[in-house]
């Protein structure tokens, strides 16, 4: 089908997204936004900072492993896509069953369990020499990177007054997108 297909599709999904937010209501806003004094104000909120941090940190890791990923699978003769899907599955898998258990037992109890996964998950991967166990790490990385990923974003919520929340997804955000291109450009 070609990388035109390949693109158009993508273009698709990005109209299905936007068809989708356009639909969304807009929510009544509690409390009011104080303004920021110093200008890394406008993108910083040390109260929810330290979740960020984490995420920055996480994201290098999967930074270095997007940018390289592909190439390591097919000089294996594995399937870099069955890889990413293994992934996403497995990402997917685990956010309902640590989604609830950080509501139950505080975001810390599945924080560093779901890093310690992931570690595990980057380990297999570095010893890894044939197609299976690549997606071995597949699964034991996303199972660990997906449910560290929603509970440290859930955190920066909590830590942050709920006038602020949209920024604080902003900082999160921020941090982890600039760590997606650093782990690349590391690696």
């Amino acid at each position: 089908w070609g990388f035109p297909t390949l693109f158009l599709t993508a273009a698709a999904a990005s109209a299905l997204g936007l068809l989708a937010a356009v639909l969304i209501p807009e929510p009544l806003r509690g409390g009011t936004i104080a303004r920021r004094r110093r200008w890394f104000e406008t993108f910083i909120l040390p109260e929810s900072l330290m979740p960020a941090v984490s995420m920055c940190f996480l994201g290098i890791s999967r930074g270095s492993v997007l940018a390289f990923l592909s190439l390591y699978a097919l000089s294996m003769g594995g399937d870099p896509g069955i890889w990413f899907g293994v992934f996403a599955l497995t990402v997917v898998a685990g956010r309902p069953i640590f989604g609830p258990l950080s509501d139950r037992k505080g975001r810390p109890f599945v924080i560093i369990p779901c890093y310690i996964i992931a570690l595990v998950g980057n380990l297999v991967l570095v010893l890894a020499r044939s197609p299976m166990m690549l997606l071995v790490s597949a699964a034991i990385i996303g199972f660990g990177y997906g449910s560290a990923h929603a509970a440290l974003m859930t955190m920066a919520v909590d830590l942050a007054p709920r006038a602020l929340w949209g920024l604080s997804m902003a900082q999160y955000h921020l941090f982890y997108d600039l760590a997606i291109g650093l782990g690349g450009a590391l690696a």
